[in-house]
């Protein structure tokens, strides 16, 4: 054997009646203490106060950004919606007229016929008037 295999040897077989079963035995961590490693084999990255300002600013940027999306997208419906409305209201603005001035037309064509029957009525009175004025003219002239 060589020298350092038998100072290892010699070591260890002075140190074996030191170590007591509990030294290998499992430790049993408290309840209000719970211990955990990291299991790693480099070492943690920190970040600099850059990367960590850069690392905010992307992360309120993009919630600002979707805030801003989502107000566009409602913006959009609102519009949309107007769009819509205003059409219905000049669908039925135009329905009314046309109702209106068929209404109109009927009420103008009431009134001529209306009108053309009281012209008539009033040329037969006219007549018939006219009429009796001869008759009593010629029964006056008869008288004499």
């Amino acid at each position: 054997m060589s020298f350092l295999t038998e100072l290892t040897f010699r070591r260890v077989a002075s140190a074996a009646p030191r170590i007591s079963a509990t030294t290998f035995a499992p430790r049993v961590a408290s309840a209000s203490f719970v211990h955990s490693r990291n299991l790693s084999s480099t070492a943690p990255q920190y970040k600099t106060v850059t990367e960590a300002a850069k690392d905010t600013l992307k992360s309120v940027d993009r919630a600002v950004s979707d805030k801003l999306v989502d107000g566009i997208n409602i913006g959009s419906a609102v519009a949309d919606k107007a769009k819509e409305a205003g059409s219905d209201l000049a669908n039925k603005a135009q329905k009314a007229k046309s109702d209106l001035d068929s209404k109109a037309q009927s009420a103008k064509s009431d009134a001529a016929s209306k009108a053309e029957q009281l012209k008539q009525g009033a040329q037969q009175k006219t007549h018939e008037a006219a009429d009796k004025a001869q008759d009593a003219a010629q029964e006056v002239k008869k008288r004499t």
